[in-house]
């Protein structure tokens, strides 16, 4: 690879975000790929499509964003989502999203976010008054959770953090 420093760790963090290296994950591809050939072409199993998991994310973060107070705590990046993953930024600590994050599971059931991260002093989120960032992305299994229950842990996610 030949750029700076900032583009060469850029890169790496990429290539790590769509699959690694293959030469040295081939091991796991054709697994994989053999796997997600029976389940989408084969027919065996209930996986969802590409389409239905961005279709699925854009009707619940649009539900969301209609009917609960998110928008006094949080945004979604890009508003509306493009694919089946979105940035979602919290105005509010780490520690306090992840406390009730863990009440919401026990009141709800579902987990609105697994992994999130402090966001630096640097961001330009953090400009804006963001402290908390994590991905969202709708796969396999958050895919099959109903959009009423959903929007019902956001409701009480952000009713809380208020």
């Amino acid at each position: 690879m030949v750029g700076s420093n900032d583009f060469c760790e850029e890169a790496r963090v990429w290539l790590r975000r769509f699959g690694g290296n293959l030469y040295t994950l081939l091991p796991y591809a054709v697994p994989c790929w053999w796997a997600g050939y029976r389940r989408h072409a084969l027919g065996h199993g209930s996986a969802l499509t590409f389409a239905e998991k961005f279709s699925k994310l854009k009707r619940v973060t649009e539900r969301i964003e209609a009917e609960t107070a998110f928008s006094t705590i949080a945004a979604f990046d890009p508003p509306i989502a493009e694919t089946n993953m979105i940035h979602v930024y919290l105005k509010v600590p780490l520690d306090s999203c992840e406390s009730v994050r863990d009440d919401v599971v026990q009141n709800c059931g579902v987990k609105v976010f697994g992994r999130a991260r402090q966001i630096p002093p640097s961001d330009p989120a953090a400009a804006a008054g963001y402290k908390t960032k994590f991905e969202w992305t709708m796969g396999e299994a958050n895919g099959s959770i109903d959009d009423d229950l959903y929007v019902l842990a956001w409701k009480h996610f952000a009713s809380r953090l208020e």
